[in-house]
């Protein structure tokens, strides 16, 4: 199951490189986890996770669905790889609401996790 989870984010990741980029780039993104395991910063071609440890990636361009959402990037650092998909539908987390859902996928483990995002000040 896992390899079949990987070969798949391995072909999103793919597939998002090869889809054009939408007309205009997600704005800057703060999101975490629902259950409050990671935080993630999207900042165009720069994304933070911060979890146990600290990882520094760098974004692809960013796919999107025929209407604008939902909208993917994969992230790359020297030793990982993730697989964001960011849709604009209400989230909640820690008790707080926000505008976006974020699901975050490592293929190492093929673990899938939920979160929600807002735009960063």
């Amino acid at each position: 199951m896992r390899n079949l989870m990987a070969r798949a984010a391995i072909g999103l990741a793919a597939a998002c490189a090869g889809l054009p980029a939408g007309a205009q780039g997600l704005p800057p993104l703060a999101c975490e986890a629902q259950d409050g395991s990671w935080t993630l910063g999207l900042y165009g071609p720069v994304a933070q996770l911060r979890s146990p440890e600290l990882v520094e990636f760098v974004a692809s361009a960013i796919a999107r669905g025929p209407e604008g959402w939902p909208a993917w990037q994969a992230l790359a650092s020297e030793a990982e790889t993730r697989v964001v998909r960011v849709n604009e539908a209400a989230c909640a987390a820690g008790g707080a609401s926000f505008p976006l859902t974020v699901e975050l996928f490592d293929p190492s483990t093929g673990t899938l996790s939920p979160g929600c995002c807002t735009v960063a000040e």
